[in-house]
């Protein structure tokens, strides 16, 4: 489950569009039906309540930082749970706000569910309000504060939009640059796509020629089956080299790398295939997750 809504996360838009409004709906359908607020609110007291109720659903959306941590931990599920649990219980109560103004403009419930549509919601912002008139404000300020408080409503229902796509936008920058996600990433890509096909990317993503030393360049790489292969040229002369201390570095080298080392407990082969532009036999070690195994 965990691997299942890490995916979800990373390819989705967050907050994601449909499941939220969803939840929202649901929330909101439950606060309007079933709960009463005490008294009638009018405009006033429903920005007092609303406005708060959207801004709170805004910073909820800050849980999304724990993400990266808690899939890694093996508990994604709990800041997501947290997530839907906030969102849905402020969805119960602005619903319930809602119903108590709905109820003061137009003398029912139902029209609250214009709360629950964006742009509609605003209607509940403009509507005159009798519990307004009762209290004998004077049209200047009602008027005026109804157009104000329907421009607030719009503004934090695109902020919860913005800070849930701002903080999804800072979670995939630290994702692609740490190292623990890199290879997270790679596990669940095998999982998903087969070993090959991240072998395959791996080996189109690395352009040889690179230098690697002073008599060594990286040509190729080549994903065949499940070996990862390197080839290099090596500009020495015969004697020049000592294959067993070769032979060494090269899986030491492989086993210290946590992304290869991750790509070998998946199942890979790390093969390097040394030849010599001056005349040096052709040298290969290829390199298992038993090698490194045996050289703890």
């Amino acid at each position: 489950m965990n691997s299942d809504l890490w995916l979800y996360f990373v390819t989705t838009n967050w907050p994601p569009l449909a499941p939220t409004w969803m939840l929202v709906g649901l929330g909101g359908g439950i606060g309007i039906r079933l709960i009463r607020w005490p008294r009638l609110l009018g405009r006033f007291g429903f920005a007092g309540i609303a406005l708060p109720i959207f801004l709170a659903a805004a910073a909820s959306n800050y849980l999304v930082a724990d993400f990266p941590d808690a899939f890694l931990a093996g508990r994604l599920w709990l800041p997501m749970a947290v997530w839907t649990f906030a969102i849905f219980v402020l969805a119960v109560a602005f619903g319930a706000a809602a119903g108590a103004r709905a109820r003061d403009a137009f003398q029912r419930s139902w029209p609250a569910a214009l709360a629950l549509i964006p742009v509609a919601g605003v209607a509940l912002f403009l509507w005159p309000s009798r519990v307004e008139r009762g209290a004998r404000l004077p049209d200047a300020v009602q008027g005026p504060f109804g157009i104000l408080s329907s421009l607030a409503f719009v503004a934090v229902t695109v902020l919860f939009g913005y800070t849930g796509s701002t903080v999804q936008h800072d979670v995939s920058l630290r994702v692609q640059s740490e190292l623990d996600f890199q290879i997270a990433n790679m596990r669940l890509n095998v999982q998903l796509r087969g070993l090959h096909a991240v072998m395959d990317d791996i080996a189109h993503s690395i352009h040889g020629p690179i230098p690697v030393d002073t008599v060594t360049t990286l040509v190729e790489v080549r994903a065949e089956d499940s070996r990862l292969r390197f080839d290099y040229s090596v500009s020495a002369p015969p004697g020049a080299v000592d294959r067993e201390h070769l032979a060494k570095r090269v899986h030491d080298d492989n086993c210290r790398d946590r992304s290869i080392r991750a790509l070998m407990d998946l199942g890979a082969t790390i093969e390097r295939h040394y030849y010599s532009t001056e005349g040096l036999t052709d040298l290969t070690f290829a390199t298992t997750i038993a090698d490194c195994v045996e050289n703890l």
